[in-house]
């Protein structure tokens, strides 16, 4: 089986390298790729260049075995389509259970991704419950709770996905289906991460010593707004 963890990862921080460890501790399998894109179509911009991001990740994961950063996307220099990425790994691993893992966060644009009525042909979904994650509908924010959850997933089952309630049948099936877990996340983003390194504050509890010895020395984030 192929676990797949796809972002921006500007910065990389604590929070993914930790799930995907935990990813990793949960099947049998026991790998996770990390997959950083080159640009994110769901996204306005991206602070760090490509070759800094995947510097930090490349760092940030070096002493863990199990988890391998995927450089395809950022090889395209082109925007990232999750759909075509997909394409591309199902090619190479023939029917082998696939899983792409996407947080509550990226529930309510999951029906607008590029052929995303497709994606259920293509892979299996892990959904991650984000600590004290928001739902925000018509531009304004709604407080984050399972019946906001609910209405999403469904969202996402309409498009040909069925959801399943124990992770090890993930390992059983090529693709179409989705899992909602929750995991040990703490509590940090990249862009509380990018508005200390803005501000010269200590980062390195919330991205480890390497990357933030490497934001340092780069001068990384301190002269853009976050």
């Amino acid at each position: 089986m192929r676990i797949y963890f796809g972002g921006t990862f500007d910065p990389v921080h604590i929070g993914h390298v930790q799930l995907a460890l935990e990813l990793a501790a949960l099947f049998a399998q026991g790998k996770v790729y990390l997959m950083p894109c080159y640009k994110a179509v769901h996204k306005e911009r991206v602070m760090a260049s490509a070759a800094q991001r995947l510097a930090m990740l490349q760092l940030a994961t070096e002493e863990y075995s199990n988890l391998i950063v995927d450089t395809r996307e950022l090889e395209q220099d082109s925007p990232s389509y999750t759909y075509n990425s997909l394409c591309a790994i199902r090619q190479e691993i023939g029917t082998e259970p696939l899983v792409f893992v996407i947080g509550t966060d990226s529930l309510i644009s999951f029906p607008l991704w590029y052929h995303s009525e497709r994606l259920a042909e293509l892979t299996n979904l892990i959904v991650i419950e984000r600590p004290q994650a928001s739902f925000t509908i018509g531009g304004t924010e709604a407080v984050s709770s399972h019946e906001n959850a609910r209405h999403y997933i469904e969202r996402v089952l309409a498009l040909g996905f069925e959801e399943i309630t124990q992770p090890g049948l993930l390992e059983k099936y090529s693709a179409g289906k989705l899992i909602s877990l929750k995991l040990s996340q703490f509590d940090v983003s990249s862009t509380r991460v990018r508005r200390l390194a803005h501000d010269k504050k200590p980062i390195n509890h919330l991205v480890g010593d390497k990357v933030a010895d490497y934001i340092k020395v780069t001068n990384l984030y301190q002269n853009q707004e976050a």
